[in-house]
């Protein structure tokens, strides 16, 4: 198993902006107790999983569909699989923090839209993984 204090430095995020330029910080990835539990990540610890969901839930790329499809493949993830996840989400948080970082770069219509539809996606998310535990 790798060393999660290499790739977990999500705790400092919690309480500081990701960049002195950026007014947005990650708050965490908002899923119940009892859903975050239901997730079944056997390859790591439950900080780098809640790690994984955090960048996850930020993720601006990726939508409902393809978030679905990485919380239902995490039983079968590997150790190096989740870092490489991990790694990639990482990089995307960068490039979209430098871009709002950036004083000549003002957000358009298709970066707000980017971000109403990524938390929309969470939310359906979150309603379909709390379904799926009222159903066990």
């Amino acid at each position: 198993m790798s060393n999660p204090t290499k790739s977990s430095h999500l705790s400092s995020l919690k309480t500081k902006p990701l960049n002195r330029k950026v007014s947005r910080e990650i708050i965490g990835h908002e899923l119940p107790a009892k859903v975050f539990e239901m997730i079944f990540l056997p390859a790591v610890n439950d900080k780098i999983k809640n790690e994984l969901l955090v960048l996850l839930r930020w993720s601006e790329l990726l939508d409902y569909d393809d978030k679905l499809k990485i919380i239902d493949c995490m039983p079968t993830l590997t150790a190096s699989e989740i870092e490489g996840f991990i790694s990639v989400f990482n990089e995307e948080l960068e490039m979209f923090n430098e871009i709002k970082g950036d004083e000549n770069v003002v957000p358009g219509n298709d970066y707000l839209e980017l971000m109403i539809r990524r938390d929309s996606d969470w939310v359906e998310l979150k309603r379909t993984l709390l379904r799926r535990l009222l159903s066990e």
